[in-house]
């Protein structure tokens, strides 16, 4: 199987600041990703782990991976699977213009090219739960 890349650009009317904490708190993580909060852990530090469960129609699906590369505000890079055959590296940039935030995702790794347009449909419907974590 060979890398794929997903690349989602989406800009939210909240400091970049807000935006980073909501990948990097468990509970604001947990409320846009649709994940479990007693069930998602983030050890947000380079080499840490971070874990969180899903429930879909009446399964767990589990994700994990680990952090890479931590500049806040401005920089995420970690590693994203929920099977030990598929790790992707998932970069997200964060920059800032008049109060709003441009939050660029790229996720590149090995993923089906039938699964491509249901991950990416996944991200955009995850986005649209940060935006609206966000607005509040």
């Amino acid at each position: 199987m060979t890398d794929t890349k997903i690349e989602i650009t989406r800009t939210f009317d909240a400091p970049r600041e807000a935006v980073f904490d909501a990948w990097t708190t468990p509970e604001h993580f947990a409320a846009w990703f649709g994940t479990l909060p007693a069930k998602t852990t983030l050890d947000v530090r380079v080499g840490g782990q971070w874990r969180a469960t899903m429930e879909y129609e009446g399964n767990e699906m589990n994700f994990w991976g680990e952090y890479q590369q931590i500049d806040r505000p401005e920089l995420l890079v970690l590693t994203f699977t929920d099977t030990p055959e598929g790790i992707s590296t998932v970069t997200v940039t964060f920059t800032e213009d008049n109060g709003a935030t441009t939050m660029t995702m790229t996720q590149v790794g090995p993923l089906p090219e039938d699964q491509l347009d249901a991950a990416t449909e996944g991200w955009n419907h995850f986005f649209n739960e940060l935006a609206t974590l966000l607005a509040k």
